[in-house]
């Protein structure tokens, strides 16, 4: 089933392994009608990916469970789907377009509310200088950490998109326990 982003969620809907296991299913479903003479290999390989896919996310989800309440701030608005997938408490971006700086009220804000948070996480992405999240975190107790919606340092391949969503999860989790 087809899940509608809330206003100002940004096209990240890849980060978000159930959408993409309903992506798998329409691209499986298309190509077999194209192609039927190779529909049971569309199959078979849409399962395999399917059975993967679940796996991901049950892992992901496992690994999340604990820090579900514990508050965080983004770069900027890229992973409303998977904190939505994983039931994790996103209290907004720094930035709301990564191509404009935020501006003195949203910085007086976010440190604000970091202040009402003994345990909270904040994070940069390395396509941004992390120089922001650091002025922001100065002299609270945030955690900082660096999620990546684009896998910039991950080796293309049939692993890409696990090691995607590991890699954030393995940062999520990181930087959570360190709140602790």
């Amino acid at each position: 089933s087809q899940r509608d982003a809330p206003a100002g969620w940004a096209p990240t809907l890849w980060l978000d392994p159930g959408a993409v296991r309903a992506m798998v299913g329409e691209s499986e479903a298309a190509l077999s009608q194209a192609d039927a003479e190779n529909a049971d290999t569309y199959r078979r390989n849409g399962d395999d990916l399917t059975a993967r896919l679940i796996t991901l996310e049950a892992g992901t989800q496992t690994a999340l469970l604990p820090y579900q309440a514990i508050p965080f701030f983004t770069f900027h608005e890229s992973f409303g789907y998977f904190d939505n997938r994983f039931g994790l408490d996103n209290h907004g971006a720094i930035s709301i377009s990564p191509d404009r700086q935020p501006g003195a009220q949203r910085l007086k804000e976010i440190r604000s509310e970091l202040a009402e948070h003994d345990r909270v996480c904040v994070f940069s992405e390395p396509q941004f200088p992390p120089k922001l999240v650091d002025i922001v975190v100065e002299g609270t107790a945030a955690r900082t950490g660096t999620l990546d919606p684009l896998g910039a340092a991950l080796e293309p391949g049939s692993a890409l998109y696990f090691s995607l969503i590991e890699q954030n999860r393995d940062a999520f989790t990181t930087c959570f326990q360190d709140t602790m």
